[in-house]
């Protein structure tokens, strides 16, 4: 909450009849990286490309706000259905590794270049 509050951190938050149903938290990772924290959408509402929407308005929005032209995220190696969502999005798996080293098992480190667009 400390870090979303003072901007360190943002978030994407998808409401539904005044729930929320999605989010996506993100921040500036250094100069010119946007780094994808968490992407979470509700079961029940999962199939409506809400996912993908939240993505697509993160890109853009760390592109005008921040300047970046790359966005890196990771997941767990064994988390297909994720895995398969970001390569459905562009992104390209550029290492696979260890990251936290808490004997959770392998992550997939992914990049994308964002196109440059008008903001």
């Amino acid at each position: 909450y400390t870090q979303l509050k003072i901007q360190t951190k943002r978030a994407m938050v998808a409401i539904h009849q005044n729930a929320i149903i999605g989010n996506l938290v993100y921040q500036k990772y250094s100069s010119g990286i946007l780094e994808l924290k968490n992407l979470t959408v509700r079961p029940d509402m999962q199939g409506r490309y809400l996912a993908s929407f939240l993505l697509r308005n993160a890109e853009i929005e760390g592109a005008k706000d921040f300047k970046v032209r790359t966005v890196i995220c990771d997941t767990k190696a064994n988390n297909l259905p994720v895995r398969f969502f970001l390569e459905r999005n562009g992104y390209k798996s550029i290492s696979v590794t260890d990251l936290y080293q808490l004997s959770g098992g392998e992550d997939v480190v992914y990049k994308k270049i964002l196109r440059q667009h008008r903001v």
